[in-house]
């Protein structure tokens, strides 16, 4: 689940700062849509997995986890 939370924590990230206009010149831009892409093929493996349900399951529990005000 690590990996998965990684690896989405930081997709996250990039497409924030790829949406805020004017922030990024064209060379720091480049290099986040490379990293954009390289992200995206190593979660595409992580589908591969027969383990992936059961990452993204818990990974979506967190995140549930994290925005309720009070523990269930």
């Amino acid at each position: 689940m690590n990996e998965l939370r990684q690896i989405l924590d930081e997709m996250t990230d990039i497409d924030l700062r790829l949406a805020t206009p004017g922030v990024l010149v064209s060379s720091h831009r480049d290099e986040l849509l490379a990293r954009r892409r390289n992200l995206q093929a190593r979660f595409d493996g992580l589908q591969e997995r027969p383990d992936y349900l059961t990452q993204v399951s818990a990974y979506t529990d967190a995140l549930a986890a994290r925005r309720l005000p009070f523990p269930a």
